[in-house]
């Protein structure tokens, strides 16, 4: 995908007027975020889907919804959805702070952060997200 692909979808998002949702997902890799989240907003083929244990997503994608939304009192709004590589990176040499530092952006950045998780979250889990 690469610089092109950044390049694109930043001049996307440039390109929304008005109020903004951010959806976003988050958890640990192979769980089906990707999927997940391009189901629940009925955009198929936007995030790819991996089949074997490397992960698809490297990173944050970022995807503007062409579709405008409207909220319980009629204002209309825009949605992003932001794809996250999760928990766990497999991909690069300092991966806790490479995690950390994917993982607050998309805390930050989100309007509504979606946790996926294969289980009920425990303890443990919540011990090995946490920053010190």
């Amino acid at each position: 995908m690469g610089y092109m692909w950044l390049r694109k979808r930043l001049s996307k998002l440039r390109e929304v007027k008005g109020p903004v949702c951010v959806v976003s997902i988050t958890g640990w890799p192979s769980t089906g975020k990707s999927y997940i989240l391009s189901e629940a907003f009925d955009q198929p083929n936007v995030f790819p889907v991996g089949h074997r244990i490397e992960p698809e997503t490297i990173g944050v994608w970022l995807w503007v919804i062409p579709e405008k939304y409207k909220d319980s009192t009629g204002q209309v709004f825009t949605v992003v959805l932001l794809d996250s590589e999760g928990f766990g990176a497999l991909t690069v040499e300092d991966a806790y702070d490479y995690n950390v530092q994917t993982s607050t952006l998309i805390v930050l950045l989100s309007s509504v952060l979606i946790y996926n998780s294969r289980d009920v979250p425990k303890k443990a889990d919540v011990i090995e997200i946490s920053y010190p």
